[in-house]
């Protein structure tokens, strides 16, 4: 699976979760906390708190029955590629009413934070930009999360879009929030925001879910390549390409697969994002894009 995870049993026990890479030993461990409203003024609304509760394991399957209290539902998957990290909210009579401060303050949103906390090998990039030096502003964003090796550039774990969905599984079910990042000492603290209008809607179908995974990076060299204009194939280095490198260039082509993906049941939905690095152009640069249905 290319990491190691390890899992405390109580859900407030702290930095319950931790994933190493077994190449370097550096790692990233996450400590899941409040569950909140707030606005746009940042005026809270207290939820719920993790609980005093043991999980539950059943094979890569952590669950934590009404973690964050009667409804409320946490669990950690330990899947092959990916970490993936859910709360659960049964209903909408499980969420007190958000009160009128809240409502007036601009966007009101049901708020899960988590701290993250890395080794000292591993840096932060926040949409191609390194996040955890110099001033270390606040950000919001949709857009892309990386925890890089500082030895390398090597990108260990991704931040996933922040997503949400409820049981219709359907695009309408499903809302992308933002994620606001802040830094407290060696600390990431990660906000994910979800609007109270979606949660509130009654075209919901419960339970909903609340999506903070991080990704393993698609594995290198046997697992994604970029093919030249002159047909050369190369498996190193840490890009794939669209577009030509200039005028009268063949068009290079780039793959990439993904393994190790263990499921039961059937796929009634999948969604396949990409997020472009970098540019070298001045004008928009069109892409093909092409699955293998397997």
């Amino acid at each position: 699976a290319e990491f190691n995870a390890y899992l405390l049993s109580r859900l407030d026990a702290g930095m319950v979760g931790r994933y190493t890479d077994p190449n370097t030993g550096e790692y990233v461990e996450f400590d899941p906390q409040n569950l909140q409203w707030t606005n746009d003024l940042n005026q809270i609304q207290p939820v719920a708190v993790p609980q005093n509760i043991n999980a539950v394991i059943s094979d890569d399957l952590a669950t934590w029955p009404n973690g964050y209290g009667t409804g409320r539902h946490f669990s950690w998957q330990a899947q092959t590629a990916r970490f993936e990290k859910l709360l659960t909210i049964d209903s909408l009579a499980s969420l007190p009413t958000a009160n009128a401060t809240i409502r007036s303050g601009g966007n009101p949103s049901l708020e899960l934070q988590l701290t993250f906390r890395r080794s000292a090998g591993v840096g932060i990039w926040v949409n191609g930009t390194r996040w955890d030096t110099g001033g270390h502003a606040d950000r919001v964003t949709s857009g892309l999360v990386e925890f890089r090796l500082l030895s390398t550039g090597q990108v260990l774990w991704w931040f996933n879009l922040p997503r949400s969905w409820d049981s219709s599984n359907t695009p309408e079910g499903m809302i992308i929030g933002i994620f606001w990042f802040k830094r407290q000492g060696a600390a990431l603290n990660v906000f994910h925001r979800i609007p109270l209008s979606w949660i509130e809607d009654p075209a919901r179908v419960w339970p909903i879910r609340v999506d903070t995974t991080i990704d393993k990076q698609v594995g290198a060299s046997g697992d994604d390549c970029w093919i030249n204009d002159v047909g050369i194939n190369y498996t190193a280095g840490y890009v794939v390409s669209g577009g030509v490198w200039s005028l009268g260039d063949t068009l290079p082509e780039s793959g990439m697969r993904f393994t190790g993906i263990t499921m039961s049941g059937t796929i009634d939905v999948a969604y396949f994002t990409i997020t472009g690095d970098g540019s070298n152009s001045t004008t928009v640069v069109r892409t093909k894009i092409a699955a293998e249905d397997a």
